[in-house]
């Protein structure tokens, strides 16, 4: 990997623990339900950037969003 990999595994990996502290261990069946909603996130943020002069780093932050709730999922099956 290369630095601006563990950079942004970093990134997603203290987001999930945040989201932990937050919320505790969820069901993987809500955590789809959450994943599903932070995607539709993502593609608004980007649509609104593309169409509308929305922010670009708002696309930044669902991705990671989206990527942390991606990997509490992956927990459960460690």
């Amino acid at each position: 990997m290369n630095s601006a990999s563990y950079i942004a595994a970093a990134i997603l990996q203290n987001k999930a623990s945040a989201n932990l502290a937050k919320w505790g261990m969820q069901p993987v069946e809500t955590l789809g339900l959450v994943a599903s909603e932070e995607c539709g996130e993502l593609c608004q943020a980007i649509l609104k950037t593309n169409h509308e002069g929305g922010d670009r780093d708002r696309i930044r932050q669902e991705a990671i969003d989206l990527g942390a709730v991606c990997l509490q999922i992956l927990e459960h099956f460690k």
